[in-house]
C-alpha cells in the first residue's frame, strides 16, 4: 500500500523495508536482509542525509546481518564509521552510543583485535554506568565486556562483568524474564568455555524453571539450553 501512495524514496517506504529485512533477519533469511536494509539505507541517505540519526540506526541494523553472515570486517568498517556520528548527534553516555559503541566492540572482537574491542568496551561500560545507571544499555554493555574479557581469556574480569549484568537485569526486569533467562544463557556459555560444568549444568536447572512461565515466548530459550545441555555431555564423555 506504501509503495503505491509515496514514491520509492520517501521515508516511510523506507522504514516498512526496513521492517521487514528484520523479518527477514529473525528467519535467518540474511542475504534478502542485507539487501533490503541496503535499500533503505539508502532511501534514508538520499532523503535525511547519511548522518540523520535514523539513517545511522539503520546502519547498525544492517551491521547485524553482516555479522550473522560472518562478514566481519566489514560489520566492523561500517560501525567504525557509524558510532562516532551516533556519539556525536546524540553525545557519549546517550541509550543509543552505548548500544553503538557495544556492538563496536564486538565487532573489533569478531575481527580479533581484543585489545581495541576491550578499550572501546570498558570505556562503553564506563560511560554507560556514569550517565544511564541501572538501564538495560548498561546491562547489555556490561555482558559484551564480559564475552569479551572471556575471549582474552580473563576468566575473572569475564564474571564480574557478568555478575554485575545479571544483577542488573533481575532488579530491571525480574530474575524469570525473556531478557535475564537470555542473558543467564549467555552466562553459561562462558561457564563451558572455562570448563565449569558444574556450574553450568546448576545454573541451567534454574533456567528451566524460571523459563516455564514464559509459556511461547520462552522457546528460543529452552532450545539454547537444550544446546547448552548437549554441548555438556559431549564434553565430559
Amino acid at each position: 500500500m506504501r509503495l503505491a501512495l509515496f514514491d520509492d524514496g520517501h521515508p516511510a517506504v523506507a522504514g516498512s523495508r526496513n521492517a521487514l529485512a528484520a523479518v527477514l533477519h529473525r528467519n535467518q533469511r540474511f542475504e534478502e536482509a542485507l539487501e533490503i536494509h541496503r535499500a533503505s539505507h539508502a532511501s534514508f541517505a538520499a532523503r535525511v542525509g547519511t548522518d540523520h540519526p535514523d539513517t545511522l540506526m539503520i546502519a547498525v541494523n544492517l551491521g547485524f546481518v553482516l555479522r550473522d553472515l560472518k562478514r566481519y570486517q566489514e560489520w566492523r568498517d561500517l560501525l567504525a564509521e557509524t558510532a562516532p556520528r551516533l556519539e556525536a548527534h546524540h553525545g557519549p553516555s546517550h541509550s543509543i552510543t552505548i548500544w553503538a559503541m557495544t556492538q563496536f566492540a564486538r565487532a573489533e572482537q569478531a575481527n580479533g583485535d581484543l585489545a581495541r574491542a576491550v578499550e572501546i568496551g570498558r570505556r562503553t561500560v564506563e560511560r554507560a554506568t556514569a550517565g544511564l545507571g541501572n538501564h538495560m544499555r548498561t546491562a547489555q554493555a556490561l555482558l559484551g565486556l564480559g564475552r569479551i574479557e572471556a575471549a582474552r581469556g580473563e576468566e575473572a574480569a569475564c564474571f564480574a562483568a557478568f555478575d554485575e549484568a545479571l544483577a542488573m537485569m533481575v532488579e530491571l526486569f525480574g530474575v524469570g524474564s525473556l531478557n535475564t533467562c537470555r542473558a543467564r544463557c549467555s552466562h553459561v556459555d562462558e561457564l563451558v568455555r572455562f570448563g565449569r560444568l558444574d556450574a553450568a549444568v546448576t545454573a541451567l536447572d534454574g533456567i528451566d524453571a524460571d523459563v516455564q512461565a514464559l509459556g511461547s515466548a520462552g522457546e528460543s530459550v529452552r532450545d539454547r539450553v537444550a544446546r547448552l545441555r548437549d554441548t555438556i555431555a559431549a564434553q565430559r564423555r
